[in-house]
């Protein structure tokens, strides 16, 4: 189980992110072990699944 300890804002750089690309962040995961991982989400997938700071990871399904 990985747990959410971090949630930043996707640094987009100089180009910037397009206005059909979909809003992402910076989420740090952290496991039992103390583990940390590093992954970008979309913030429609946080938001509809009610994630932040403390919850349990949900890994998206595949479609």
């Amino acid at each position: 189980m990985k747990r959410i300890i971090a949630i930043y804002d996707n640094d987009y750089g100089c180009e910037e992110r397009s206005e059909d690309e979909s809003l992402k962040y910076l989420v740090v995961l952290q496991d039992e072990d103390g583990n940390e991982e590093e992954i970008l989400a979309e913030d429609k997938y946080l938001t509809d699944n009610n994630l932040d700071v403390g919850s349990v990871w949900i890994t998206p399904k595949e479609d």
